[in-house]
């Protein structure tokens, strides 16, 4: 599971010689949180299983054995919420986004470790 913003030449050369080597993956691009990237998730015997979910694809969280974090965008609204709103949203995105992710085990770099730096998962 790889976390950047749509246009990454990095990311581009990673996800190409990950598919090289036959290895699946799963391209995030957070600024399509949420409207045309949702997540469902529970709250089972202390872990959190959740499937994040593009137009395209669907994805087992069960399954991931690595994440990438590199740049992520931010998230992008509805053009019609307030101000008010939208910071509401971005709060509420972190929280609910941001934690159930920052809780799988593999990460390459952890956001946290890097989020005080780069903005992370705490991006305003």
């Amino acid at each position: 599971m790889i976390f950047t913003h749509q246009f990454d030449p990095t990311v581009d050369k990673v996800v190409e010689e990950l598919n090289g080597r036959g290895v699946p993956l799963f391209r995030v691009n957070t600024s399509e949180f949420p409207e045309r990237l949702s997540v469902g998730a529970e709250l089972t015997d202390g872990q959190w299983p959740g499937q994040p979910r593009t137009t395209q694809r669907c994805l087992d969280l069960s399954t991931v054995s690595g994440v990438y974090y590199r740049r992520p965008a931010n998230f992008e609204f509805h053009p019609e919420l307030s101000e008010n709103e939208r910071q509401w949203a971005t709060v509420q995105a972190r929280m609910g986004l941001g934690g159930l992710l920052a809780s799988l085990e593999p990460w390459l770099n952890h956001p946290h470790q890097i989020g005080y730096s780069e903005g992370g998962f705490n991006r305003s």
